[in-house]
């Protein structure tokens, strides 16, 4: 009767050994097929890379266009608008309307913005304005860079929560660095 119990035990051991491995393995690979692969964005004159784990979650096709570039998630941790006009403007001037433009449309959340230096998005020198808010109990950091090149004015903005700022780091890295104006 000792041996039986021993047996049965033993045989649900592994079972259950089987069923958390296979467990395990599902998940893993459930995680690795819902990590965007990395790929390229070319359109509308530009390039730049989309990391692994990131997608466009909405562009336009036109010559005023935009991109929504966001971190994958359910909600998303990261999110980097680049947007452009087949236009001469000045860059200070845009830098100012849109730190107005998001004063304006945050101020529930009271943006606080830093004062407008000179910085580089990739290869391309900008003007730029870092910011801080608070959205939904979460403490959010930002930026708002402007450049001209190839007749068009560039506005790049970043949202991300304090808490994944690190973890972005690589991904915001490689969308900068690898983003071409060829128009």
């Amino acid at each position: 009767m000792k041996q039986q119990f021993f047996i049965l035990i033993s045989s649900c051991i592994r079972k259950n050994i089987t069923l958390w491995v296979t467990v395990f393995t599902l998940t893993g690979l459930f995680h690795i097929s819902c990590t965007s692969p990395e790929k390229e964005y070319k359109k509308n004159g530009i390039s730049f890379t989309v990391p692994s784990g990131w997608k466009i979650a909405n562009n336009s096709n036109s010559d005023h266009g935009y991109i929504f570039c966001e971190r994958d998630g359910i909600v998303p941790k990261g999110v980097i608008t680049i947007s452009w006009f087949n236009d001469s403007l000045n860059t200070h001037e845009e830098l100012l309307k849109n730190i107005s433009q998001l004063k304006e449309t945050l101020k529930i959340q009271n943006p606080e913005f830093d004062s407008i230096q000179k910085c580089f998005f990739g290869s391309y020198e900008a003007l730029c304005s870092n910011y801080k808010m608070g959205i939904s109990g979460v403490n959010s950091v930002g930026y708002i860079k402007c450049f001209y090149t190839n007749k068009k004015t560039f506005t790049i903005q970043l949202l991300e929560g304090t808490n994944v700022a690190e973890e972005n780091t690589e991904a915001k890295k490689k969308i900068s660095t690898s983003f071409k104006c060829y128009d």
